[in-house]
Formats: structure tokens, C-alpha cells, sequence
């Protein structure tokens, strides 16, 4: 009966999605796909062409081959005027401060960890003492071997220190630890410690392979009569991913790939295996290490944090920071007096993720009502407290003319030559295909295998269009004059290859991913629809900080 008001709570909850699921199940209904649906996608997914071509790139014409000036940049500025559409944007001036804590707060968790050593050895109950005094790892009756514990902590546990025994303080991942080791059992599984040199070798390169493995098989050879493994590692293997030496670390079954993973659970400390084929290559194994032992730990850990003092001290220098520029109308000035950095950033409006800042709500509030030299106050983040100064406003509208030129100027170059380039194959083509490259001082080309899932074509790169207008061809068909991104070309369809029989398996595989896709779109194009037609201003902003 106490918690009545609770359940009403779910009942309305789950009245809401009921309705909810209904609405979306009306709307994913509406949906439906067809066998010629299922053909098709299959037929774009599967079909294939083989094509010769001849093409002219636009870089073969020399940039003084094409005369323009500044009137027809900007009759292309007019054209593609859509395309240097911007949002309403700032520019803005901020400083950082890190919520970091000082060496003074360091010194604290170091502090409280000492004054709380007795009281951790001596307790009876681990578990409560781990709660009550505010561990950030909580108690666990597991058994932990070499590998599974962070370096430090295992060097700690594993050094010899008697049960009951409490190790530390040990700092890793940002906090400090009091380990207490409740007790200790032979491993369950074994754990190893090695160090290894990786000659490497790709799996289909059969010559490589057998390299690799007379290098690593002389390399032995040498470790075996007195050459030290650690410098041999550090100038043969060919694993960039370890450390200089070719140490591992500590791993259990299942960290590395089987082949390697046998030969170093079944060598003896000290020793060197190999070489050890793998899918990257040989390996010359050498085991350091083998757990004899699995220890069972009370990890009380505080995490070294900024203390209120500290956080006081920033927000307050922050706060100093946007009174007086307010008041003296200089940031940067006020900013430099105090020994901070001022750093400059651009946002859009709506802006979600903002770099070098990251994501604010509280700041975008402040932009959309702020004008130029306007200061934010304090705005706290994760990490870090700011203070920003709006610089310029720059309203939506379209980027001038003069801000695009660079953009503008080297696309206009490539539509001048590509009408030049264009022209010449016009009029070689009346040739007919073949001949057409000779007519053009160019090579013939060829491209095997082109589909809608495959659309690099060796010269020219992933080019859509090439490949949508070479399967739009009849095989013995040949294309107009195609402008593409980088050149001109023309298309002469060889072959042809047909998607094939369309299995049970694949037509319900297809007709599954096309619902899901449609359905999809829809309720997409369903929900831009309901916020184009409503009359509704979006506050949360106001609230969302």
C-alpha cells in the first residue's frame, strides 16, 4: 500500500506506451514491399558489368589552356549559391579553468588513507568498512589472478605479502589504494607472464612466410648460445604494438590467439619456444612469470578529486574575471592581468558539441540571447569551468562571395576544362568506340566487376555516376560524353553478369532489411512533418542546462 502512488505512476507509463506502440505499429503498417521490390534490390545488389572506356582527365589540360575572371566567379558564386548556406553563428573568446585537483588535494587522499590504515587492518568486516568510509571500488569475495588486476596493484599483491596483510598506497587510474589480501589458493587457470619477437608475415605470401621463419629460427639459434632476449626484441621484432623488449604483461586464457596462447602455458619460466606460427607471423616466445597463486583483495580506493576549497578558488577567479570585464570592457586584457589564456572558438547556432569546450547547454542558452561584447558568467562543465565573451554575431544568410573564392576558383577551373575535354570526345566519338582512344592520344582502359556495392574504377576512383550509367548500358552499347568528378569518359559495356536465381534465404533476408529501411525513412519523414505543421516554440532550452 506505501508505494501506491508508484504504481499508478508505471500504470500511466505503460498506458503512454501502449499508445505509443499502437501509433508506431499503425504507421510501420503502412509500409509494404513488393517481390518486384525484392528483384530489384537484389538485382542492384548483385549485378555486374565489365566495361572498356576511354577517358580524359581534367588535370591533362594545363591551367593556362582556360581563360575566366572575376565576373564569371561570381556567375558560379550565383549558380551555387545554395551550397554557401550558413546557420547563424558566433564567434567567441573564452577562458578555461581545469576542475584538476592541486598537489594540496593530493596530499588530502593521502592523508585520509594513512589515518585509516589501522582501522583497515584490524577490521573484521571488510565489506562494511569499504562502505562506510567511501571506497570507490566496492568489496568483492572473488579470487583475482596476476592478469586480472591493474599492473600496479598486481606487482603489489603478488610480491610476496602475507595474508592480512594490507600493501600500499598504490596509485593507478587516478586514484590511491590500501590493498588488504584476505587470502590466497592455487590459480584455477593459468597465468603467464612473457615477452615475445614477432617476425611478421602476411598469411598469403608464401615466400614472406618461409622468410620469416629461417629469420626467427637464426634469431633462436643466437638467444639460445648467450644473446640477451630483451635487446634482441628491441631490435628485431617487428610487433609495434608492445613495448621496446617485446613484454606482453600478465595474460589468462583466452587474451592471445590459440597457437601462441599453447606454446607459453606449456614453456618453463625462463625459457625461450619457437618459432610459434601465427596468422601474423612467427614468434619466438620467452615466459618470465607463472601465477602459483590467486589472491583474494579488500581494494579501498579513493579517487584523487579537487577539493571544495579548490573548486571555490577557480570559480572565484572566474567570477573576478566577468565582473571586471564588464565592467572595463576588455577580456583579453583582464584575462592576460590574472596570467590566464584566452582562446577563440566558432559556434553555430544549435550547435550540439563544441570543440575544445565540448558540450554545453548552459552556454548555447547564453548565445541565443546574447549580443556582441556580451560576457557569460561562470558556466561550470565536466572537467572545467569557462567564462566567454561573444566576439561577432554572423547572421544566417549565405557566406560572401569573398570567403568561398578559394572554394569557388579551382571547381570553376575543372568545369571549363571538363567543357574542353568534353568537346574533343564529342567529336573523336563520330568515329565510333574503337579507334576512340588513338584518335584522343590516350590508352584504352578497362574495368572488371563494376556494381552498385563496387564503384572504384582503376584511373578515376569511386566515381557513382561511371558506375550508374555502365550498368544502364546493353552489353555491346556504348555511352555518350559523361562529365565526372575528375574527368570525361566514355563507357563501352562488354559484359554483363546477372544477379543469378534468388534463393528462399535471400528474398526474406532482402525483404526484411527493405521493411526495416522503408519503415525507417518513414517515421522519419512522418515526425518532419508534424514539426513543420506545428505551431510550437521549443523552450527547453530554458530548462536543459
Amino acid at each position: 500500500p506505501e508505494t501506491s502512488i508508484q504504481w499508478l505512476d508505471i500504470e500511466n507509463y505503460l498506458r503512454d506506451e501502449r499508445l505509443r506502440e499502437k501509433l508506431d505499429k499503425l504507421i510501420a503498417g503502412t509500409v509494404r514491399i513488393s517481390n518486384g521490390d525484392i528483384v530489384t534490390e537484389h538485382r542492384r545488389r548483385n549485378n555486374k558489368v565489365d566495361v572498356r572506356f576511354v577517358s580524359l582527365r581534367f588535370t591533362a589540360l594545363p591551367d593556362d589552356s582556360i581563360a575566366y575572371g572575376d565576373n564569371d566567379l561570381r556567375e558560379f558564386y550565383s549558380n551555387h549559391r545554395s551550397e554557401f548556406e550558413r546557420k547563424r553563428s558566433y564567434s567567441l573568446s573564452y577562458v578555461s579553468r581545469s576542475k584538476n585537483p592541486t598537489a594540496e588535494d593530493s596530499t588530502t587522499v593521502f592523508n585520509d588513507l594513512d589515518n585509516l590504515r589501522e582501522s583497515f587492518e584490524s577490521t573484521a568486516d571488510d565489506s562494511l568498512f569499504l562502505i562506510r568510509n567511501g571506497s570507490e571500488r566496492p568489496y568483492t569475495d572473488a579470487y583475482f589472478r596476476p592478469d586480472e588486476l591493474d599492473e600496479e596493484i598486481s606487482s603489489a599483491v603478488f610480491s610476496g605479502a602475507g595474508v592480512g596483510s594490507v600493501v600500499g598506497p598504490i596509485i593507478t587510474q587516478n586514484q590511491a589504494h590500501f590493498i588488504k589480501i584476505l587470502d590466497t589458493r592455487p590459480p584455477e587457470e593459468v597465468a603467464v607472464r612473457a615477452s615475445h619477437i614477432l617476425f611478421r608475415a602476411s598469411e598469403d605470401d608464401a615466400d614472406a612466410r618461409s622468410a620469416a621463419r629461417l629469420e626467427a629460427q637464426d634469431l633462436l639459434r643466437r638467444i639460445r648460445n648467450g644473446e640477451d632476449f630483451t635487446e634482441m626484441a628491441r631490435e628485431f621484432s617487428q610487433d609495434a604494438a608492445t613495448p621496446p623488449g617485446g613484454d606482453l604483461g600478465w595474460f589468462g586464457p583466452g587474451r592471445m590467439v590459440e597457437a601462441f596462447e599453447e606454446a607459453a602455458f606449456g614453456a618453463r619460466v625462463g625459457s625461450v619456444v619457437g618459432p610459434v606460427e601465427t596468422q601474423f607471423g612467427f614468434h619466438l616466445i620467452k615466459v618470465t612469470e607463472r601465477a602459483t597463486i590467486e589472491a583474494q583483495i579488500a581494494d579501498f580506493a579513493l579517487s584523487f578529486r579537487a577539493s571544495v576549497a579548490t573548486l571555490n578558488r577557480v570559480q572565484e577567479q572566474l567570477d573576478d574575471l566577468q565582473y571586471f570585464t564588464e565592467e572595463n570592457g576588455n577580456f583579453v586584457e583582464e584575462a592576460t592581468r590574472r596570467e590566464l589564456e584566452v582562446l577563440t572558438v566558432q559556434v553555430e547556432a544549435g550547435q550540439s558539441f563544441i570543440p575544445g569546450i565540448g558540450n554545453s547547454r548552459a552556454l548555447l542558452n547564453f548565445l541565443e540571447t546574447a549580443d556582441p561584447g556580451n560576457v557569460s558568467l561562470v558556466i561550470e562543465l565536466n572537467d572545467d569551468f569557462i567564462v566567454a565573451v561573444v566576439e561577432e554575431i554572423i547572421p544566417e544568410g549565405f557566406r560572401p562571395f569573398e570567403d568561398v573564392r578559394g572554394q569557388i576558383e579551382p571547381r570553376l577551373r575543372n568545369e571549363l576544362k571538363s567543357d574542353i575535354q568534353a568537346a574533343r570526345a564529342k567529336e573523336a566519338l563520330d568515329g565510333g568506340f574503337d579507334g576512340l582512344a588513338a584518335r584522343l592520344g590516350t590508352a584504352e582502359q578497362t574495368a572488371e566487376g563494376l556494381s552498385f556495392s563496387n564503384m572504384v574504377v582503376t584511373g578515376i576512383g569511386r566515381d557513382p555516376k561511371f558506375v550508374g550509367t555502365a550498368m544502364g548500358l546493353e552489353v555491346g552499347e556504348t555511352s555518350d560524353v559523361i562529365s565526372g568528378a575528375n574527368a570525361v569518359y566514355v563507357i563501352h559495356l562488354e559484359n554483363a553478369e546477372d544477379a543469378g536465381v534468388l534463393s528462399d534465404a535471400d528474398r526474406e533476408q532482402i525483404a526484411q532489411q527493405l521493411l526495416t529501411s522503408r519503415q525507417t525513412t518513414l517515421r522519419s519523414q512522418w515526425i518532419t512533418s508534424l514539426q513543420e505543421s506545428a505551431d510550437i516554440i521549443d523552450n527547453r532550452r530554458l530548462f536543459l542546462q
